[in-house]
């Protein structure tokens, strides 16, 4: 099953889940379509993500490639297989995506993209 954003609530200020996420940090809402996104997009790449535990983490990798990939218009990801599932008017760039998920703290599997 994908784990879309809009399934996730913020985790409990009090709780966190220990990974260093900041999810004992309040959470905001983060939109899984680009803004101008479609229904339909041209392109859906997969790639594999390491250390996401959380809620938050799902939060952090989505908005960073969201914002950090040009002609991304959807971001899904999938906490239990570590899967990201980027949508974009066109193919969008490996190292790019890499490079979003690296500053959202987490890594982006060598050689994952599908």
């Amino acid at each position: 099953p994908t784990l879309r954003i809009t399934d996730v609530s913020a985790p409990d200020q009090q709780s966190g889940c220990g990974c260093g996420c900041g999810c004992s940090d309040a959470a905001e809402p983060v939109p899984t379509e680009a803004a101008g996104g479609t229904a339909d997009p041209a392109v859906t790449t997969i790639f594999q993500v390491t250390g996401m535990t959380c809620g938050h983490c799902v939060a952090s990798v989505t908005r960073a490639v969201t914002a950090g990939v040009p002609g991304v218009t959807k971001v899904e990801v999938d906490l239990a297989s570590g899967q990201v599932t980027v949508a974009s008017d066109q193919p969008v760039s490996p190292d790019l995506v890499k490079d979003a998920v690296n500053e959202a703290g987490y890594e982006l599997v060598p050689g994952s993209l599908h």
